[in-house]
């Protein structure tokens, strides 16, 4: 749920994130997909130059984002925080009632 990895970046939709999620449970098989956040929420820009200049870098590596776009990713506006997971799930659900 890192906006730089979705389709879309921070636009990313619910409809296409999800959809994206069924689309690898009818590739792989539900039992063994699982879905991690990897949230940093309300982190200061300083943990992120950390992460990205560590002791196992010797030059700033902006990883998804480059020196002119440094700063955390703009939030996806339908996930926030954990408490929004029932929505991805009640979407998945609806999807494949839908699909049987």
């Amino acid at each position: 749920m890192y906006p730089f990895h979705l389709k879309d970046g921070p636009d990313c939709t619910l409809d296409s994130f999800c959809g994206m999620v069924a689309d690898t449970a009818e590739l792989m098989g539900i039992d063994h997909i699982g879905l991690g956040t990897d949230l940093c929420q309300g982190q200061p820009q300083s943990v992120l130059d950390w992460m990205r200049n560590g002791r196992w870098s010797k030059e700033m590596d902006f990883g998804e984002g480059n020196k002119g776009n440094a700063g955390w990713p703009r939030p996806l506006t339908w996930f926030q925080d954990n408490r929004d997971f029932p929505a991805i799930i009640e979407w998945i659900t609806e999807k494949r009632i839908q699909r049987h």
